[in-house]
């Protein structure tokens, strides 16, 4: 190109001394623009149209080049676009175990509050409950305890006569075992909106008869609570209820965690999943089932998703994965956490509660003195 250039400048130099006006070269003048010049124009038009060819060569070099960057960068963020939003099996198995928690908890807190008014109405007597009569109430659960709970080895050997029909083994003294009725299971077949009643139901509901109110308030007589002594006596029993209404809502709470998830349709349902990540721990369907249950509840779904999740192999070998899908698994383990944080900060409220309640109790213990003497100052002759 610079050459070129040079040549062009030599020659438009020539031009112009040639064609300037002068004594010495006046005889050349019309030779020179009848031989040279006019060739020299058709020289520069041609260099001129070869320079605009090379030109536009260039040119389209260049749309080219910006051209295939713009398809090569395209083509790289398609490729990083599919690789980020491509989620992971291990990101699924979350989305998948969160699904049903939403409506068991739901089951739960009408499971706790049906049960927590089942054993006030018993305390307090009120409606069609059995306690309602304290007589019928251990006859009742008398009754109950020979047909489904009496073991005949208890007591030295001494029950042949009060249970002479046995129960089957896996159902003797669930009424007061604890650890065997909620502490142990994950998983209590429970539905109250279901009219059948299961042995989980029965046996939950005769340990709740035992812990609370093993004997009924006496029910004061109506016709004497206009009198001041017995409004007090009722007023206490009302006091005495109170504070084990905090008990009622604890113990209510840790059955209405285990109770199970509402029946779905099975394509809906999250239990097989649940049950197949145990399965990968080398358990047979039926442990899987005793250990969850057939619908497990909303603790045995926490339970695999805050503990036994992390305790598969496959769980750290899918972490060899995109960078955003581990970002995504660990969003999701921090919405998980969460959720645990706020059952704890629920359980140490309830906790709290209880320790008050105990503080509130030993201090009463202290004032009985003082309570007992103005009571007597007020009432002391209607006593």
């Amino acid at each position: 190109m610079k050459k070129r250039q040079i040549i062009l400048i030599f020659f438009g130099l020539m031009i112009a001394f040639f064609a300037r006006p002068s004594p010495a070269n006046a005889n050349f003048i019309p030779e020179i623009r009848e031989n040279y010049i006019a060739a020299l124009q058709l020289f520069a038009l041609q260099m001129t149209d070869t320079m605009v060819a090379q030109v536009e060569a260039v040119g389209m070099m260049l749309d080219a080049k910006h051209q295939l960057e713009t398809q090569r960068l395209f083509q790289e963020m398609s490729a990083q676009a599919h690789k980020d939003y491509h989620p992971s099996e291990q990101m699924c198995t979350f989305g998948t175990f969160t699904r049903a928690l939403a409506s068991t908890e739901r089951v739960s807190n009408l499971t706790r509050t049906a049960i927590a008014q089942n054993i006030l109405q018993r305390e307090s007597g009120n409606g069609d409950s059995v306690g309602r009569i304290p007589n019928d109430d251990i006859i009742s659960r008398i009754a109950q305890f020979r047909k489904s709970f009496c073991d005949p080895g208890d007591n030295g050997n001494g029950l042949h006569l009060l249970c002479p029909a046995p129960p089957p083994a896996p159902l003797r003294n669930r009424d007061i075992n604890f650890s065997r009725v909620l502490d142990q299971p994950l998983s209590l077949n429970i539905d109250l909106l279901d009219p059948a009643v299961t042995s989980d139901e029965e046996a939950v509901f005769a340990l709740s008869n035992n812990l609370f109110s093993h004997d009924i308030f006496e029910r004061l007589p109506e016709n004497e609570m206009d009198k001041d002594p017995y409004q007090i006596k009722y007023a206490n029993q009302r006091s005495v209820m109170a504070m084990r209404g905090i008990a009622r809502n604890s113990i209510a709470s840790i059955i209405a965690q285990k109770t199970a998830m509402p029946i779905v349709a099975e394509a809906n349902s999250v239990a097989p999943y649940l049950k197949a990540l145990l399965m990968e721990f080398g358990l047979t369907p039926d442990e899987v089932v005793a250990i969850i249950g057939e619908n497990p509840s909303y603790y045995a779904q926490m339970e695999l998703l805050t503990k036994k999740i992390y305790q598969n192999p496959k769980f750290y070998t899918n972490l060899y994965d995109k960078p955003v899908n581990v970002q995504r698994i660990r969003a999701a383990m921090k919405a998980v956490k969460l959720m645990q944080d706020r059952d704890i900060q629920a359980a140490m409220m309830r906790r709290e509660m209880l320790m008050s309640l105990i503080l509130e109790v030993s201090l009463r213990e202290k004032a009985n003195n003082t309570y007992s003497a103005v009571e007597n100052q007020l009432y002391g002759e209607d006593q």
